[in-house]
């Protein structure tokens, strides 16, 4: 009889989500994704076997970590399972090995790093008979056995042990850079951070120092926070390259004393370019080409990381980055001296970008923010559940799998970086001027590739995102958390998008709606930055609003005589009245209809306290767009 054989590889969230660094975020998540491939295709290898799930592994660049494979009667789903899980280890260990030969040899405890990793997985599996006609029921009991399997795992003494500090990503493992070298480099960090990748205050465990030493294809080269961030100062020096050719070599000369890889200079700016869906909200939506060398993933030179075109880095990459060599110390003893010599290049560095991001007509202060995407799938598990046969759902697997790739082209066309990206799971980091355009392509994408398997369905699947805004120096534990937060407050009324800004100088603001609204939120944030723009609406629009409403936010029993239709009237009109303010005082004609009925339309509901709460959204709306206003205008001028 043939089986179905259920393989779990994990722990996935923590190992993901313990990372400093871009780098070591989307390292752990391709080398799950790695592991389980191996694992996928050892199963496949298996004479007879057949993959259900994941669906296309030879062209896939994210496995996720569960594997569903339908096996015939000669295959023991043992030696099945026991060569996955080889082929997940010679994997996971390879990378280890390869990795760590890049540290030096002096200070470093390999074998207990390498025991470390051995540690990290964890391998489960069931198999079930498959009798005919009868794999909706064989699927829901190997589902079943696996979650009683993980529920009684055992648990080892740990191997690698020792009284030293514990990594500082996430306090689990010991470190495995002896506190020698601390000592030994204490005066040269840059030294460090050459033979052991860790900076002064930094421990790492075997895990975490795989994730950080995690080299990235070519074609999969990933970009910082920062990097993306300045993704609208690219926009605006393309939208200015004829007037910013010179200025962009000539500040590439200025931070050319940096004597640093991570930085990876490039000699050259332009070249081939490279196709980015960028769009001015205030003109035509038309695609913008990115220069090779600021943007490209594929440059024969060294890239060049765009967070050097924000200002607020220069300082702290001078401090980081300065090289100790005589072309930068100035070859004299007084160190005095030596610091004068760094200053009067950390000026000229600075005057050089001033000058660029003026002729780019970036502004001297462009915006710092961009966006985490977390999208998922809803209602899948349901739509599976409907699925009656094991080609069916191979099926649902390959389009999923076409989904996932062109998600990747998605999200690179907008200039983003797809950190994973596997089945109806997306995670990427975009900088804001393009983020709520790649959203929505996002979705379409989605639901194109839904649309001929679910039509019979019960329930369609659909697409819930979050985008999370945060500053591009935030930690990116913290910046994870408002995406995840706003991934979450998606799923609420799922088919939705939600916006979720973490801005430095206050708390978190948060909106959300669904994709197929009339007005839906990413065309509102839109419409209300064109409004700024224009100067239709006052900068003080959004606290103006609360202002206006704060003396009937009060306990809703106080009004319970109150007519409803008549209150949220009231509402309304206060709200058009606060919104339109501006273009009266100029001597305009107040909204016109459309948008005034849309107001009203969001506020006319049967209970008075959701008509508050609406304003309360509008008001949220009007901050969030002024954050999106702020890379809008650095992409495209504040004059456009």
């Amino acid at each position: 009889m043939k089986k179905l054989l259920l393989v779990s590889i994990g722990p996935i969230q923590d190992f993901i989500a313990s990372a400093r660094r871009c780098q070591d975020l989307w390292f752990g998540s391709n080398l799950l994704s790695r592991v389980a491939k191996a694992a996928a295709q050892a199963i496949r290898a298996q004479g007879g076997a057949t993959l259900v799930f994941p669906g296309d592994i030879d062209h896939d660049d994210d496995v996720a970590n569960k594997i569903l494979a339908l096996l015939p009667p000669g295959i023991d789903p043992q030696s099945a399972a026991q060569a996955a899980q080889e082929a997940m280890l010679d994997q996971l260990m390879g990378d280890a090995a390869a990795a760590f030969d890049r540290v030096e040899p002096k200070y470093f405890h390999r074998d207990r790093a390498m025991a470390q990793v051995k540690d990290l997985l964890e391998f489960v599996w069931v198999a079930v008979p498959l009798p005919d006609g009868g794999y909706v029921s064989a699927r829901k009991r190997a589902e079943a056995l696996l979650a009683q399997r993980k529920n009684t795992r055992t648990w080892q003494q740990v191997s690698w042990g020792a009284p030293v500090p514990k990594s500082s990503l996430d306090g689990m493992r010991e470190s495995v850079i002896d506190e020698a070298a601390y000592d030994f480099y204490r005066e040269k960090p840059d030294k460090l951070r050459e033979k052991y990748f860790v900076k002064p205050a930094e421990r790492l465990c075997g895990v975490g120092l795989l994730k950080r030493l995690g080299r990235a294809e070519e074609e999969q080269r990933f970009h910082s926070t920062g990097h993306i961030a300045a993704g609208p100062i690219l926009a605006a020096i393309e939208r200015n390259g004829a007037a910013c050719d010179g200025l962009v070599t000539a500040y590439i000369n200025a931070i050319d004393c940096l004597k640093t890889r991570d930085l990876r200079l490039a000699p050259k700016i332009y070249g081939r370019q490279y196709q980015a869906q960028a769009h001015n909200p205030f003109a035509e939506h038309e695609p913008l080409s990115y220069p090779q060398g600021l943007y490209s993933l594929d440059d024969d030179a060294r890239t060049f990381d765009a967070s050097l075109l924000m200002p607020s880095r220069l300082p702290t990459l001078f401090g980081e980055f300065w090289g100790s060599g005589p072309e930068n110390a100035d070859s004299l003893s007084d160190p005095g001296n030596a610091d004068r010599f760094k200053a009067s290049k950390l000026k000229a560095a600075q005057d050089a970008l001033r000058r660029l991001l003026s002729a780019a007509g970036a502004g001297a202060e462009p915006c710092p923010y961009y966006a985490i995407l977390l999208a998922d799938g809803d209602h899948m598990g349901k739509a599976i559940e409907e699925l009656t046969s094991a080609e069916a759902h191979q099926s649902f697997s390959s389009e999923l799998s076409k989904f996932a790739q062109s998600c990747r082209t998605l999200i690179r066309d907008h200039g983003g970086s797809p950190i994973y990206v596997g089945g109806d799971d997306i995670l990427a980091l975009l900088p804001l001027h393009t983020a709520l355009r790649c959203a929505r392509a996002l979705n379409a994408a989605f639901a194109a590739a839904m649309q001929p398997l679910c039509a019979k369905l019960t329930l369609q699947p659909t697409l819930s995102a979050g985008l999370g805004v945060s500053h591009f120096l935030e930690p990116m534990a913290n910046a994870l958390d408002t995406a995840r937060a706003a991934e979450k407050l998606a799923k609420v009324r799922r088919d939705s998008l939600a916006i979720m800004v973490d801005k430095r100088s206050g708390g978190r603001l948060e909106v959300a709606g669904h994709w197929n609204e009339t007005w839906p939120l990413d065309a509102r944030i839109d419409d209300w930055c064109r409004r700024y723009h224009s100067g239709a609406l006052p900068h003080a629009a959004a606290f103006e609003l609360e202002q206006a409403v704060a003396p009937f936010s009060v306990d809703t029993k106080d009004l319970a005589t109150t007519d409803v239709a008549e209150f949220n009237e009231v509402i309304a009109a206060l709200t058009r009245r606060v919104l339109a303010r501006r273009r009266s005082q100029r001597g305009e004609a107040e909204f016109d209809g459309a948008l005034a009925e849309r107001i009203s339309a969001r506020i006319r509901t049967d209970s008075l306290a959701t008509a508050l709460e609406q304003v309360q959204a509008i008001a949220h709306e009007l901050q969030i767009a002024r954050t999106f206003l702020d890379a809008y205008h650095t992409a495209w001028g504040s004059h456009s």
